[in-house]
C-alpha cells in the first residue's frame, strides 16, 4: 500500500520551505498548501464514491496533492518579483 502519511509529511515540509516572514508571501504559500490538501481529499472522496480499489483511492489522493506542486515555487518567485 502507498504511504500517505509519508506523503503528507513530505508535502508539508516542502511547503514549509516557502514559508516567509513576509505576510503576503506566507498567505499565498499557505493558500496553495490548503488548496492542494482540499484537492487531495476531494480526489480521495470521488475515488471512493465511484468504487475504486483502496490502492486507486490512495493514488487519486496522491495525485490531488501533487497536481500543483510545480506552481508552489513559481508562485513564490512571482511574489518576490512584485
Amino acid at each position: 500500500m502507498l504511504n500517505l502519511t509519508f506523503l503528507y509529511r513530505w508535502f508539508h515540509a516542502y511547503y514549509v520551505g516557502f514559508y516567509s516572514s513576509d505576510l503576503d508571501i506566507m498567505n499565498m504559500v499557505q493558500l496553495k498548501e490548503k488548496h492542494s490538501i482540499r484537492v487531495a481529499k476531494h480526489a480521495r472522496d470521488l475515488a471512493k464514491n465511484i468504487g475504486l480499489s483502496a490502492k486507486k483511492v490512495n493514488l487519486a489522493e496522491m495525485a490531488g496533492f501533487l497536481h500543483d506542486i510545480a506552481r508552489s515555487e513559481q508562485a513564490h518567485k512571482a511574489c518576490l518579483v512584485v
